[in-house]
């Protein structure tokens, strides 16, 4: 096995390790955590198919190390005061709506920037269904990854990280609530669509 099998080995493993955290996330009702995961795992698995045994993997190419240190040395010196940082990561996550998808704007700490996440309209209409169903009769929510995936109307399965995202929000509206130290439960099921209606007219459309 030469050393770009052996890389594209160590990239597969990390991709499984990765989606057993989105479950372990997902089980302790860290959605927006299960988002973030899904998407790395993501990022590892097109990365494991770029690698070739022959040689030919697509890499982006690296700066010399001198521009990497002068990159951060420019950084470091336009960086603002502690302070607004933390205001700027006080005030995300922030929902949007955008061309009739649900937006979730983020800040990533280690890029130091936003990221955006988003989700079409028709998942969140699935997600609130769910929700009716999956809930049981003492409110509680049964855990997503007992019903995940879902399916849009056309029969076509949604990925997992567009419900997480959908289900993020209903928890920011008021909709799904904490429950204990590890779930969520859906206290009030009636007038869901409306209420969802209600909020989605609510946000700011870019």
């Amino acid at each position: 096995m030469n050393r770009l099998q052996k890389a594209r080995k160590s990239l597969d493993s990390a991709e499984s390790s990765i989606r057993t955290l989105v479950a372990d996330a997902a089980n302790a009702g860290d959605y927006d955590e299960a988002v973030n995961l899904t998407n790395l795992a993501k990022t590892l698995a097109n990365l494991a198919k770029s690698v070739t045994p022959n040689g030919g993997e697509e890499a982006a190419q690296l700066s010399p190390p001198e521009t990497k240190k002068r990159a951060t040395h420019e950084q470091e010196g336009s960086a603002k005061p502690r302070s607004t940082k933390k205001s700027k990561r006080r005030s995300y996550p922030r929902f949007i709506q955008s061309n009739g998808d649900l937006v979730k704007v983020g800040w990533s700490k280690s890029a130091s920037k936003e990221y955006q996440h988003k989700a079409p309209r028709e998942v969140l209409s699935a997600v609130s269904n769910a929700l009716k169903v999956q809930r049981m009769d003492d409110g509680v929510l049964r855990p997503p990854q007992e019903f995940l995936p879902l399916s849009n109307v056309s029969g076509e399965q949604i990925p997992d990280y567009q419900s997480y995202l959908c289900i993020a929000w209903l928890r920011e509206i008021g909709i799904v609530e904490r429950h204990g130290r590890h779930g969520y439960s859906v206290p009030d099921p009636s007038n869901i669509e409306d209420r969802i209606a209600n909020a989605w007219e609510q946000l700011s459309n870019v």
